[in-house]
């Protein structure tokens, strides 16, 4: 979590990966949750999203399931051997099938994504663990 001040209050912002291989989509969401008070930072593919990890501590990973040179949830194992995400979500256009069985994620979204739905989620999670 990062942890700066404003006017005087000293304000607890979540750090997002975003590993979506359409690079639009990706930045679209990345500047709804920094207009959320989060600092999101981007990846579109495996290696990106590798390097990211290596030089930054995230809270939250957001991961797009079908991408095209790696699934998401066996690019989230490797992820986690490099750094521990707290909170990990995989979003899908596409019916999840047995992702859970090969990896844990908190939580599943469908895209597109409900940003009210994921604002909240990600609020929620926020207040449990400071």
């Amino acid at each position: 979590m990062l942890l700066y001040k404003e006017k005087g209050v000293l304000i607890v912002s979540l750090s997002v990966l975003i590993v979506v291989d359409h690079r639009s989509y990706a930045r679209s969401l990345a500047l709804a949750l920094t207009g959320f008070g989060y600092r999101a930072e981007v990846a579109c593919d495996s290696e990106q999203a590798s390097n990211q990890v290596t030089k930054q501590q995230f809270d939250v990973l957001i991961i797009d399931y079908d991408m095209l040179e790696i699934k998401g949830d066996n690019l989230a194992l490797k992820l986690d051997k490099i750094q521990s995400i707290n909170l990990k979500i995989l979003i899908s256009g596409h019916q999840l099938k047995d992702s859970s069985d090969k990896y844990s994620f908190d939580l599943t979204m469908s895209k597109p994504l409900d940003l009210t739905i994921l604002e909240q989620q990600l609020n929620k999670w926020q207040i449990n663990h400071q």
